[in-house]
């Protein structure tokens, strides 16, 4: 539970156990995230049009290196 209501929150460790992306949805189940990637301590936008967050946001982190 946040300040905007109730939002879905990830934290994402990589198999050495560091903390590697805090991903955060914008509205409940707006399927709309913003992933903050520690490596470079930038934020990313991503939009997810089906059900399966988790993945797909596992796909991007993949897909741009950091897992």
């Amino acid at each position: 539970i946040g300040q905007s209501g109730l939002l879905r929150h990830f934290q994402i460790y990589n198999s050495k156990g560091v903390l590697i992306c805090t991903a955060t949805e914008s509205k409940y189940l707006s399927h709309e995230w913003r992933l903050l990637t520690y490596k470079d301590n930038r934020f990313h936008s991503l939009n997810v049009p089906t059900e399966d967050d988790l993945m797909q946001i596992l796909k991007s982190l993949i897909s741009k290196d950091y897992l």
